[in-house]
């Protein structure tokens, strides 16, 4: 099995990624985890990074789309709420109390979006689960979580901040 598994690693793509991350790994523990993510992207040759938001997080996401452009990346963005789906919309159960519920997230879309787009490196900020793993199935380009949310607590901006490395 060891053999076959480093079989893969001498696959191109897999092999390229490895040697950028092998070297940013090398500098990653003095970085945060966005500048480990501008780094790796650039050692990646990404031109154009995707960012997949929760649209809790969307003041964060304007904030991580200023950096990135700032570091000359081309970025394309789509929040979870995309087109605004109810559950009928997905022929799912009603809410529990029979109304259509609230607007649900919509990863399917985000990741066709991000697709599309051609982004070369897919940032995720703050997905909840189900949604972020249903996004990661769908994208065709790699994809990097950057921070978490939690739903109890209102994240406060000593929690999230993007300059400091300190992610909830």
């Amino acid at each position: 099995i060891h053999e076959e598994v480093r079989e893969r690693y001498r696959e191109p793509e897999n092999h390229r990624v490895m040697q950028a991350a092998a070297l940013t790994s090398e500098r990653c523990a003095n970085l945060t985890r966005v500048q480990e993510t501008l780094e790796f992207a650039a050692r990646m040759g990404a031109r154009k990074i995707g960012i997949a938001t929760c649209t809790m997080l969307l003041d964060e996401s304007r904030t991580l789309r200023k950096l990135l452009e700032r570091a000359g990346f081309e970025v394309f963005g789509v929040a979870c709420k995309v087109e605004g789906n109810r559950r009928a919309d997905l022929g799912l159960a009603p809410a529990a109390d029979g109304g259509e519920g609230p607007v649900l997230c919509n990863p399917v879309m985000q990741a066709r979006i991000l697709n599309e787009a051609g982004c070369d490196l897919n940032v995720i900020v703050g997905l909840c689960v189900a949604g972020g793993l249903v996004l990661v199935v769908g994208l065709v380009a790699l994809y990097q979580w950057v921070s978490y949310k939690h739903l109890y607590y209102e994240l406060g901006p000593e929690e999230f901040n993007l300059y400091s490395g300190i992610f909830n």
